[in-house]
């Protein structure tokens, strides 16, 4: 358009000072408009000639523009796609032998101090129940009575703290056996599949991750894995 542009600018002020010349030389010679006529032509050529090389310079440019895009492309270091799988977290913490045995410890252990609760529990029960009756039944003294109630208010107190320490202490014990469990299944795909893949993704059903391609999946490879080199450091020891 700027060219366009130019060019008409150009033939609008030759055509005006031809104009001009030929309203002051009304009686030139035939001669001097072969003279103006050749002028004319020389200009135009003068005009295409700028119009071409305005072309090549844009040309060559855009060219230069391309290539200097795939230098730039090959200096950040456009590489290919990565390799990405994904593993079922849920299979994975179902079937690896060592959660398992975790797992079985905590339920040990949450079983006993449950039943050592309940014990107290039920200890308590029985002398709230036959103090009760004692009071019912008018046999005991009042004063007796007093000792008695304070007594069990106290064993009453002392179960809702040992309720809350062993919660607490269960609460713990869970968590640190969660961070052993994860970070055991880190460092195992970190050693086994570090050169392998670029991405592990976990998955679980009704995760942010709507869908996933089984053919992406390995799972099943990871608990094989990971369950022999954990069978072989147990019977190592």
């Amino acid at each position: 358009m700027q060219l366009e542009a130019s060019s008409l600018q150009l033939k609008k002020n030759y055509m005006t000072e031809e104009i001009k010349n030929d309203l002051t030389n009304i009686g030139s010679t035939k001669r001097d408009l072969l003279k103006n006529k050749f002028s004319y032509l020389l200009i135009l050529n003068l005009i295409l000639l700028i119009g071409l090389a305005i072309l090549y310079f844009l040309y060559f440019k855009q060219s230069k523009n391309k290539s200097t895009g795939e230098t730039i492309s090959q200096i950040t270091g456009i590489k290919k796609p990565s390799k990405i799988v994904y593993i079922n977290t849920d299979t994975i913490l179902n079937n690896y032998e060592l959660a398992k045995d975790l797992k079985k410890d905590f339920e040990n252990e949450r079983n006993k101090l449950d039943a050592e609760l309940n014990a107290k529990k039920s200890s308590f029960e029985n002398e709230a129940a036959s103090f009760q009756k004692k009071i019912q039944t008018n046999s005991i003294k009042t004063e007796e009575a007093q000792i008695t109630e304070k007594k069990l208010q106290e064993k009453q107190s002392q179960l809702y703290e040992l309720n809350e320490t062993y919660n607490k202490r269960l609460g713990e014990e869970q968590m640190q056996m969660n961070i052993t469990i994860n970070d055991s299944i880190i460092h195992f795909l970190n050693r086994y599949y570090k050169n392998k893949y670029d991405y592990i993704l976990g998955y679980t059903p009704g995760s942010t991750v709507l869908y996933a391609n089984g053919n992406y999946e390995i799972t099943a490879e990871v608990v094989k894995a990971i369950n022999l080199e954990y069978q072989q450091k147990r019977s190592s020891k």
